[in-house]
């Protein structure tokens, strides 16, 4: 009854949202209450796009039923109408952990929206002579995957003596005994010179300046900048900091990226662009929920959980160029400690550094992105390495009922892979998503395996559980299949 009302209630929920939408838009991941069997519990559903027009692929990843691991139930290419409805008659799924064939049914009601699933199954896997009946209501998960206003296009307002976008800080909104001196309109400015490619119309400018007669380079952070010392060089009185106590200058973070991507137009003051001392920096680091400050005058080895750091020059024609860094990944600090992200941009690596104390050091920075890696680095069925083109691969291995030996091997911290069997074209569908998937939709890879087909094919599973017996001894199920026994998780026993 529980559950009945549960999907009345959220039948009623969606009636009130009949806008069309398509795949991109309900595409993402979803958490909300998986009810297995009356159980209720906390659960994800993926919706990928599918390989087919107007078609969405459905994920259920680490599925239990009973505390057995089922793994991942990976229905492909199920069709949406406009409105968002599912369904799907009978849809052969492979268990892997079983060695066998399961069906599900997408039953009526099912339904997807932008922000919004609601799911109602059927799962019946027939050698464990068992229907399943599960159902979900779930929203949206949503994550600070990316930088806010990463490319500088927003929020540009008077602070201090000058301007500075929205999330990002200079010397004007600034603290510390000197930061009057410090502030100054020139250090950090809006830019209409953007990087090639971009869909913006602007960039941000820092430059360096002289202040009491030093040299100050020009910084930028989403952190507060903090100016106590007219020695440019002393580090515990000018950093860079960011506090959790400190609002509006921290970034709460707790994702995994690869690598960090951002452009730079670097113009030095004087010398040559090879010159040593004509070098800028950038500083990424994601923190734990505490203190930090760049320069470093303490040991934060306990709060780093990861760091991208890269001292770079300017190219031969001092414009616009890609830089990507790989983060380095404590190993004394678990990622699971993440909690703030703090980024610093200067015009030298060298505090008071460069070339000309008269003409400044100017730095123009453009489109960050964090990276999210996702890509299948290796597949092997039955043993055989499997060589994708663009994508895709054959193999002469036939597409039948018989368990497969798989290995999908991914490259991505946070990668995942989620295969499924398509018995309409005897092919495999691989599903490669990064934890980004949450952010961006739409950034996730498929590999597609074309088999050899054969005259039973896939949909020979009532064959196979005649020949698959399930027992019970002492009060525990085991499976029978050609005169062995193996356990619920396919692993051989001995009677």
């Amino acid at each position: 009854m529980k559950k009945q009302f549960l999907l009345l209630v959220s039948c009623l929920m969606f009636a009130f949202n009949a806008m069309a939408v398509g795949v991109s838009e309900v595409s993402g991941k979803f958490k909300g209450t998986l009810t297995i069997e009356d159980l209720d519990q906390q659960g994800e559903v993926l919706i990928i796009p599918g390989v087919e027009s107007n078609t969405i692929s459905l994920v259920l990843p680490d599925f239990e039923f009973n505390s057995l691991p089922l793994g991942n139930i990976v229905v492909l290419n199920v069709p949406m109408a406009n409105d968002g409805k599912i369904s799907l008659d009978k849809y052969p799924v492979y268990i892997k952990v079983l060695e066998t064939r399961a069906f599900v049914n997408i039953n009526t009601g099912s339904k997807l929206t932008a922000d919004k699933v609601l799911l109602s199954l059927t799962i019946n896997v027939p050698v464990l002579n068992q229907d399943m009946s599960v159902s979900f209501v779930g929203n949206r998960l949503s994550g600070n995957y990316q930088m806010p206003n990463a490319g500088f296009e927003t929020g540009w307002k008077s602070v201090g003596k000058g301007t500075e976008p929205e999330g990002w800080h200079g010397f004007n909104s600034g603290t510390g005994t000197l930061i009057s001196a410090a502030q100054n309109a020139d250090q950090l400015q809006e830019s209409s010179d953007v990087r090639p490619g971009s869909k913006g119309t602007k960039s941000a400018l820092i430059q360096s300046k002289k202040l009491f007669n030093v040299r100050a380079n020009g910084p930028l952070t989403n952190g507060q900048m903090n100016a106590a010392s007219i020695t440019a060089g002393e580090a515990s009185k000018n950093y860079a900091f960011s506090d959790p106590d400190n609002a509006g200058f921290n970034t709460p973070f707790k994702a995994q990226p690869d690598s960090f991507v951002f452009w730079a137009k670097y113009v030095p003051g004087g010398g040559t662009v090879t010159d040593p001392s004509n070098t800028a920096r950038m500083h990424a680091v994601i923190t734990t929920n505490a203190r930090y400050q760049d320069p470093e005058t303490a040991d934060y080895s306990k709060v780093k959980v990861a760091e991208a750091e890269s001292d770079f020059q300017a190219t031969s024609s001092k414009g616009w160029q890609r830089i990507s860094v790989p983060f380095v990944y404590s190993t004394k600090v678990s990622t699971d400690d993440a909690a703030y992200i703090m980024i610093t941009f200067t015009t030298n690596k060298t505090a008071g550094g460069g070339k000309s104390d008269d003409t400044p050091d100017k730095l123009y920075l453009d489109d960050i992105e964090l990276v999210y890696n996702a890509s299948l680095k290796s597949f092997t069925l039955e043993n055989e390495a499997i060589v994708f083109s663009n994508g895709k691969a054959t193999t002469d291995k036939e597409f039948s009922d018989e368990n497969y030996e798989l290995n999908a091997i991914v490259e991505g911290r946070t990668a995942k892979a989620f295969v499924g069997f398509d018995s309409k074209n005897h092919r495999i569908l691989i599903y490669v998503v990064s934890d980004n998937f949450v952010a961006n939709s739409s950034d996730y890879k498929v590999y597609e395996v074309e088999m050899a087909q054969t005259t039973t094919g896939f949909q020979t599973i009532e064959a196979e559980s005649i020949k698959t017996k399930k027992v019970m001894l002492n009060g525990q199920v085991y499976i029978s299949r050609g005169g062995q026994f193996f356990n619920l998780l396919g692993q051989p026993v001995k009677l």
